[in-house]
């Protein structure tokens, strides 16, 4: 399996690097041929260079936003922090499927559908997560209160027992609970799981959230709402 997403990720690099290969190469000869072209024309082409320099450093100080984001978008193609396909996590917290790496941005599909246009230089230059790398195993976690007087051995196997029904997620790592903390109304407990696809997290989620409350109703497990004692003093 993990050769054959090395392979699919190869493929996926060489379809991006083959377009701009070929954009550089035909710059370079059609660059080839006009001074081939001047040269036999006589014309001084050392000047002509000259003027060029000349102007491309012009253009380049007033274009240096621009030419920063095409350098970061060849680091990107190089270095490959992600890929097409790869759902990511920003600075910011917004996530989303990386749909298009260009020389100037990079698009991002997030989640409720709408389009990330982020320049490559910013990306170059800031943290960010791939969910889809080393492979698309993902984890998922919830959170829940229970009451005081719970038997927690009990409810930590209840809830193991519980993401174990649900068909996408993994028996190898199996999942796991653990009591948290104390709360100020709840005993706070975490439960773990693994699915095979980082694109099922949400809906896995919600199917154990469902089964959750159906087997703590079952087993008279209580999740209370969160209580305030006031002692009213007279004076």
């Amino acid at each position: 399996m993990v050769c054959r997403q090395d392979d699919r990720r190869g493929e996926q690099r060489l379809r991006q690097l083959i377009p701009l290969v070929e954009k550089l190469i035909s710059i370079f000869l059609i660059g080839t041929a006009l001074i081939i072209t001047l040269k036999h024309f006589n014309y001084d082409i050392w000047s002509i260079i000259t003027a060029l320099g000349i102007g491309s450093l012009a253009i380049g100080l007033a274009a240096k936003d621009t030419l920063a984001n095409m350098i970061s978008g060849f680091t990107l193609m190089l270095d490959r922090p992600f890929h097409i396909g790869d759902r990511i996590q920003l600075a910011g917290g917004q996530i989303g499927d990386v749909i298009d790496i260009g020389l100037r941005s990079t698009k991002i599909k997030t989640l409720d559908n709408t389009y990330l246009i982020i320049p490559n230089s910013e990306l170059c230059n800031t943290v960010l997560i791939n969910m889809a790398f080393p492979d698309v195993l993902s984890k998922g976690r919830i959170n829940l209160g229970v009451a005081y007087g719970s038997d927690i051995s009990a409810v930590k196997a209840l809830l193991v027992n519980t993401a174990l029904e649900i068909p996408h997620v993994r028996k190898d790592p199996s999942p796991e609970a653990f009591f948290v903390s104390f709360g100020d109304s709840a005993l706070n407990v975490s439960l773990f799981f693994w699915v095979e696809d980082y694109t099922k997290v949400f809906s896995v989620t919600d199917q154990i959230n469902c089964l959750i409350a159906k087997r703590f109703q079952e087993n008279g497990v209580q999740i209370p709402y969160p209580t305030r004692t006031v002692l009213m003093e007279k004076d």
